[in-house]
């Protein structure tokens, strides 16, 4: 291990180009100004005359087409009055999240979040707080608590649709918003102090170019490694077809071989190649090339040399929702897709099994397949049954297999869904759904608060007697369950025991134990005056 960590130093410590490695990333909701406003920061005082004299004024948002970013449009741009950076424009509908969270990246960038000042104060905070909430879910899979804070830009833009005299109420709100936001997620993010409300269209008004102050003062310039630039360089060249995705071995055999390469001795001394993944990982952190560590396909990890391609070329086509007219082949709305279906949006990939490959890793797609002693076979849509989230919720509350009508069957929920990773119907389910849908990472957090005993009860103990387990019970888990988490256990038994009783009333009086095992009498258990009210309200 200290050999690899030698070598990836050697590998990172000769200095290359000297680059502003800072990105802006453009959050927000599809129409609220992002794609405006990126261009807007690139326009310099000389391009702004040259639009003014062809329109009269800065065009309104309204009268201007609406043409939606599909996926994620990258580019190095250079900022009047502040220089080169990435500007990462994130697509707004929400189809597309699935996959931002592959890109959104906390380290050297700058988050701006993007609302619209027109519209009411209760959608206008609702999307700050829904966007950030998305930023530090994120953040926190790679950073961890007060390590650092990635800075936030809130943009409110349509300044040029407020009605007059409306001003220093649209200011009052913004700053309500803004101060609400620190309190949420001051912790994690660094939420500017500024007030930016701009017409998007104006490039050279004096709050634009405000902000591009902001993003001066944040700029960061360092010396990007001599190898990071050589393969920056040689990287198309390697791009031979209109698939520009290589399997780690031929990625391996192409640094290899490039030619002028930062030291034969020190390429050579690569090995294992653990090193140079600590540099492959570099690079997708600049943006450069995506790095996908496979664990389904054959020959290894993928490299995707043209993110850009990704975004637009696969990503676009594959989530677009009907209103893209910019796709006219696109993936239609439905359950199960044949490999036909997914021919006819890429007929120009010659690679179609490549293709199914990378979506597969991206999990944009699940094969379903039946196995047979020959193999196997995708199963016939037909012998697949379908099920909504409310016959899915209905069916969990109620303790009862969800029925398939057409195919006179029924199947048990646990069968169906995975426990601890079913985001969408933990969301859709709500504070209703049993306790064994809680995601793993919510778990983890939750028992680390819980297994630490405390001498005034408010501990995994005092929530297990509330559950209305003995403490003789508890005594023998402590004993039996001493390598793992207790909490997890106890988690564990009170929803079993809740499916053995098989009521519909399990909510009792607050004076009384709680049974059924719901998110909403976790809540009101760990709010008991008997447990911990702080715990409750920090998870």
């Amino acid at each position: 291990m200290y050999r690899q960590q030698q070598e990836f130093n050697a590998l990172m410590n000769e200095p290359g180009k000297k680059r502003n490695i800072m990105k802006i990333l453009l959050c927000g909701y599809g129409g609220n100004g992002k794609t405006t406003l990126k261009h807007a920061l690139q326009r310099s005082f000389i391009e702004a005359k040259l639009l003014q004299r062809s329109k009269e004024k800065a065009p309104s948002s309204e009268k201007e087409e609406y043409e939606p970013t599909p996926g994620i449009d990258m580019a190095t741009v250079n900022i009047s009055k502040a220089g080169k950076f990435g500007i990462w424009d994130f697509a707004g509908q929400t189809e597309y999240y699935v996959t931002h969270n592959m890109f959104l990246s906390a380290e050297n960038s700058i988050f701006t979040v993007v609302f619209k000042i027109t519209d009411t104060p209760e959608k206008q905070k609702s999307e700050v707080i829904s966007w950030l909430s998305f930023i530090k879910a994120i953040i926190m899979k790679t950073i961890a608590k007060g390590q650092f804070k990635p800075t936030v830009i809130l943009v409110a833009s349509r300044a040029d649709q407020l009605k007059k005299g409306t001003r220093k109420k649209a200011d009052a709100l913004y700053r309500e918003i803004q101060l609400e936001a620190k309190k949420m997620f001051g912790e994690y993010l660094n939420i500017l102090d500024e007030t930016f409300i701009l017409n998007c269209h104006d490039s050279q008004h004096r709050d634009m170019n405000r902000l591009r102050t902001c993003i001066k003062l944040a700029k960061r310039e360092e010396f990007v490694p001599k190898i990071c630039e050589e393969i920056r360089g040689e990287k198309p060249g390697w791009i031979v077809s209109t698939f520009p995705v290589i399997k780690w071995n031929s990625y391996v055999q192409k640094v290899k071989a490039m030619k002028a390469p930062a030291d034969e001795e020190e390429i050579g001394s690569i090995g294992d190649e653990e090193p140079l993944k600590r540099v492959t990982k570099f690079l997708q952190y600049l943006g450069e090339i995506l790095y996908i560590e496979s664990t389904l396909t054959r020959g290894g990890d993928i490299i995707v040399l043209d993110p850009q391609w990704l975004c637009t070329r696969v990503i676009g086509p594959m989530l677009a929702p009907e209103t893209f007219v910019k796709y006219t082949k696109r993936l239609t709305k439905k359950m199960i897709y044949s490999r036909s279906d997914i021919e006819v949006v890429f007929q120009d990939f010659a690679d179609i099994d490549s293709l199914i490959d990378l979506l597969k890793e991206l999990e944009l797609v699940f094969e379903v397949a039946e196995q047979t002693p020959g193999g196997t076979v995708i199963s016939d849509p037909e012998n697949v049954s379908y099920y909504s989230i409310g016959q899915i919720k209905k069916a969990e509350q109620k303790n009862k297999q969800v029925l398939d009508k057409r195919k006179t069957k029924s199947e048990e929920v646990s069968d169906l869904l995975c426990r601890g990773y079913d985001a969408e119907v933990l969301r859709s389910l709500g504070y209703q759904s049993d306790v064994k849908w809680m995601l793993q990472s919510t778990r983890k957090q939750f028992s680390i608060i819980m297994d630490r005993r405390r001498n005034y009860g408010g501990d995994y103990r005092m929530m297990a007697d509330l559950m209305g387990f003995e403490r003789a019970e508890v005594a023998s888990w402590e004993e039996n369950y001493s390598k793992q988490s207790i909490t997890q256990h106890i988690l564990s038994e009170w929803s079993k025991r809740w499916a053995m009783r098989n009521q519909d009333d399990g909510i009792l009086s607050e004076a009384d134990c709680i049974y059924e095992s719901t998110f909403t009498n976790l809540v009101k258990i760990l709010r008991h005056k008997d447990c911990c009210v702080d715990i409750a309200r920090k998870r």
